[in-house]
């Protein structure tokens, strides 16, 4: 039987461009409450932090607003059954 032994910890993506399809990232502007949603297959990282919490500027085109929230970029290995 196989295990994935495994301990977290934070560690730079060394990649400038880091899409994750199928993620997006949705909400309302906190200054107009104008929807606004972030595609990160369009939108990419740049150079994020794994498994570790950072800030992520969120900007929204109806007022101009700009802001921050906090995000944690979990990566993981699962094992599967063969067959």
């Amino acid at each position: 039987m196989a295990l994935i032994l495994t301990r977290p910890r934070e560690f730079k993506i060394d990649d400038k461009r880091f899409r994750l399809p199928g993620c997006k990232l949705s909400g309302d502007c906190p200054h107009c409450g104008k929807k606004f949603e972030r595609d990160f297959e369009e939108h990419y990282l740049s150079y994020p932090e794994a498994n570790e919490a950072f800030d992520l500027v969120l900007w929204c085109p109806e007022c101009d607003h700009e802001w921050t929230v906090r995000v944690r970029l979990h990566i993981a290995l699962e094992l599967l059954p063969c067959g």
